[in-house]
């Protein structure tokens, strides 16, 4: 039987967002309040129609720009870089990372209605990653394969960190020094 052998140096990770459905719903919405008022009031030839009406076009525009453009977060091992691209169709813009920049990745789980959210902690910036399923193994493996801190923050479990402390065998919480 072959076993196939797994070389971790190769390893890609693309990860692509979808659109931005709140952004674009909202000035969707805008627009056609901007249009519905100024629309009717065109005939009377009113500088506020205009206006409006010019406002319904922008609004329409920025919420066709939302629905189509679209972020991509790729991790190339062999090269030690990451690129994050976004996209108007065909690719529009890419920026490169080297690893050697990023700091930490850091995950930070919600409560269990709520998604997780995986951010890279870089030198200058912090990069939003695309909603998973698995957000724990994918925050791993990209720690992994960038050679980064893996930071997890929990923030719906303050008790069960103060118990872990409290366990010690001196008072952590109030800065006393261990007995020896």
């Amino acid at each position: 039987m072959l076993v196939p052998r797994l070389d971790l140096g190769r390893i890609d990770l693309v990860l692509r967002c979808g659109p931005n459905w709140i952004a674009a719903l909202f000035f969707a919405a805008m627009s056609i309040l901007h249009l519905a008022i100024a629309i009717p009031d065109l005939a009377d030839g009113a500088v506020e129609s205009q206006i409006g009406l010019g406002l319904g076009v922008l609004f329409l525009l920025a919420a066709l720009a939302c629905w189509r453009v679209r972020r991509q977060v790729a991790l190339y091992a062999a090269d030690r870089m990451m690129h994050v691209s976004y996209w108007l169709g065909r690719e529009w813009f890419t920026r490169r990372i080297a690893f050697e920049q990023v700091r930490a990745v850091k995950l930070t789980l919600k409560s269990k209605r709520a998604r997780a959210r995986i951010q890279i902690c870089c030198l200058k910036e912090t990069i939003e990653c695309p909603v998973t399923t698995v957000p724990r193994q994918q925050a791993l493996c990209m720690a992994i394969t960038m050679g980064a801190r893996l930071i997890k923050i929990i923030p719906d479990q303050p008790f069960a960190i103060r118990n872990r402390i409290s366990g010690l065998p001196f008072d952590a919480m109030a800065g006393d020094e261990p007995n020896h």
